[in-house]
């Protein structure tokens, strides 16, 4: 790899300012530099490179072939320096460990997601238990509208996450179709998440011939074709792509559940990096992600104030 002599890379600035406004004294200005001070810069860039940047007379400044050519490289140069200052200054903003607690219908939709961000960001350690688990979480998941105070906390609405009953399509032809309805409920036998994901109004209400807090048991359940289960879709997205289940009616059709989360960062400086799981959590639901804001500590999350999420690309970094 050739070495770039400092004295080049100290130079391009002023030559991409005045090939950007065609003016010393302008390029001056926006430098903080006086004209001979940029005039020097230019002339040690031009002897570096062997021929002329910058026609230069006293009414007009234009660049010369070899100048348009080096604009681009010099522009794209500075951009690439700067890119890698902005790099490094994030990773060590980043660095350090995000805990991440989430109820156990929506584990199994985190793995994949959190092990590509800590891939794509080697500084951060993640650690990702159910909400049930023991100790604190810089980021708890939370299902439901209920709102539970928590001191010192924001608290965000993400949105919400449809929920789909679903059933194997031999449950279906062993029950001749199954049957809509609210009255059919009782006639089909429940798998259910522990705890319920629905209140008392939904199917939840039913007995269950398998209750569990362990969701993929419950998933492989249906699939068997051992019962009917109300559930997360993104949890079942690929089984009904893949027809080994399928959606059924039965009752009203569930409402989508409301998620939420909480962010209570353990250590100073460690927001940045939990929004940055919160985006990761967000996508795996198929749920709008933090706006920018949220890494530069100006974002309502900083400041500790409920907010709602929006749309951004910066939650994919």
């Amino acid at each position: 790899m050739s070495v770039v002599p400092k004295e080049v890379l100290a130079d391009l600035p002023a030559f991409v300012a005045v090939a950007e406004r065609l003016s010393f004294r302008a390029a001056a200005e926006a430098l903080g530099l006086t004209p001979a001070a940029l005039s020097k810069a230019i002339n040690r860039l031009e002897d570096r490179v062997g021929e002329p940047l910058l026609s230069r007379t006293t009414r007009r400044v234009e660049l010369t072939p070899a100048g348009v050519a080096f604009r681009g490289r010099a522009v794209e140069a500075l951009q690439l320096v700067a890119d890698g200052l902005t790099a490094a200054a994030l990773g060590r903003r980043l660095a350090g460990s995000v805990h991440v607690a989430a109820p156990a219908p929506v584990l199994p939709l985190l793995g994949a997601r959190l092990a590509d961000l800590s891939l794509r960001h080697p500084s951060v350690t993640l650690t990702l238990h159910a909400s049930n688990a023991p100790g604190p979480a810089d980021l708890t998941i939370l299902l439901g509208s209920r709102l539970v105070p928590s001191p010192g906390a924001a608290e965000v609405a993400l949105g919400a996450v449809p929920l789909v009953t679903v059933a194997a399509p031999a449950y279906v032809a062993r029950h001749g179709g199954v049957a809509p309805g609210r009255d059919a409920a009782g006639l089909h036998r429940w798998l259910r998440h522990d705890p319920a994901l629905q209140g008392p109004d939904g199917t939840d209400r039913q007995s269950a011939v398998l209750a569990s807090s362990d969701a993929q048991a419950l998933v492989s359940a249906a699939i068997s074709g051992a019962g009917v289960l109300t559930t997360l879709r993104p949890l079942v997205a690929p089984h009904l792509t893949a027809g080994r289940l399928v959606a059924v009616a039965i009752g009203d059709d569930p409402a989508p559940l409301p998620v939420r989360a909480r962010l209570s960062p353990s250590e100073e400086g460690a927001m940045p990096r939990v929004v940055l799981a919160l985006g990761a959590v967000a996508q795996a639901l198929g749920l709008p992600v933090p706006e920018a804001d949220w890494f530069s500590g100006t974002g309502p999350a900083s400041r500790g104030q409920p907010s709602g999420a929006t749309a951004s690309a910066a939650a994919a970094p």
